[in-house]
């Protein structure tokens, strides 16, 4: 129920009031504009067994997969994780190999929606859209927007 946004009175051009609203910490990143909250590919991905599936959900952190060899063969799980985690491992939009285990490259990003699609090189997985959501939560929101640029410090 994390960074959620609506928009309350529409504008032309994609303009005009929106409001957000999250439960955790920090999740209203000012890299997100209201009423366009991040969506993440969550799936996996195993050529060798011929599995390809997964779909699109809204993340409150970045979206995130990791790749590594299971019994010999490659493996990418693709999932939304909470920007903490990445940031903790120093891989902010860009892919790297995972500390302790050099066989596991991780990567993270919020650039775009399914950006973790993008940065694993796997050209054949096209990410279904997301459902919306019907959830209100609860108000917190600490910044201003004018046609979709902030006017004042999120914080």
């Amino acid at each position: 129920m994390s960074n959620q946004c609506v928009t309350i009175e529409s504008g032309t051009g994609g303009t005009g009031v929106s409001g957000c609203c999250c439960n955790t910490d920090a999740c209203l990143t000012p890299k997100r504009t209201p009423g366009n909250p991040l969506q993440c590919y969550v799936g996996l991905y195993a050529p060798s067994v011929g599995v390809n599936t997964g779909s699109e959900v809204f993340c409150d952190g970045m979206c995130s997969s990791l790749t590594g060899i299971v019994n010999g063969s490659s493996v990418t799980t693709f999932q939304c994780i909470p920007t903490s985690v990445c940031k903790s491992l120093g891989v902010d939009n860009a892919c790297s190999g995972l500390p302790g285990d050099r066989d596991v490259s991780g990567c993270c990003c919020d650039y775009k929606n399914s950006c973790n699609v993008e940065l694993s090189n796997i050209t054949n997985i096209n990410p279904p859209t997301a459902q919306p959501s019907t959830e209100f939560p609860i108000s917190c929101w600490s910044g201003i927007y004018v046609d979709g640029n902030p006017i004042t410090n999120a914080g």
